[in-house]
């Protein structure tokens, strides 16, 4: 499974928000239902912190002609 080009950094920090957030490039790029899901079950099974870093852990950041990447945040 590839990595999602998307930007997380200066998003709505809304949980929810920030799987559709997710969920809508990872769709744009090809991802499975199920590819999508299986991150989605890890992200919810622990506390916020578990999701931001499951989430950041399947983005990468695009090249400069792209959509913003996701930054890892100073954990």
């Amino acid at each position: 499974m590839d990595k999602v080009r998307v930007s997380l950094a200066g998003q709505n920090g809304n949980a929810f928000h920030l799987l559709g957030v997710f969920r809508r490039a990872a769709v744009k790029q090809g991802w499975s239902d199920e590819e999508i899901r299986t991150v989605f079950d890890e992200a919810k099974s622990k506390d916020y912190d578990h999701l931001i870093r499951t989430l950041l852990a399947h983005c990468e950041e695009p090249s400069d002609d792209a959509e913003a990447g996701c930054r890892n945040p100073s954990w």
